[in-house]
């Protein structure tokens, strides 16, 4: 009778502390309409370099050799 009445104790004394609300709570953000830095990448302006992997230019904007057949690709206007 006496383990069967330790073991309840030690069940309630679980659950109470478990049940207790956090102490320091943390505001938890709220992300709708967030605008995540991983997928929101910034586009080249005019004269920038641009290509595979250095990014897409701005509206308005291609991406095209310059000088003609150097090594390099900038953003230039339509």
């Amino acid at each position: 009778m006496k383990s069967t009445t330790v073991i309840l104790l030690l069940l309630t004394s679980l659950t109470t502390v478990l049940a207790l609300p956090d102490p320091n709570p943390q505001p938890v953000p709220d992300l709708a309409g967030t605008v995540f830095e991983e997928t929101a990448q910034a586009c080249v302006r005019e004269n920038g370099r641009c290509g595979r992997r250095r990014g897409k230019c701005c509206a308005g904007l291609r991406c095209r050799w310059k000088p003609v057949g150097g090594p390099n690709r900038i953003c230039l206007k339509r």
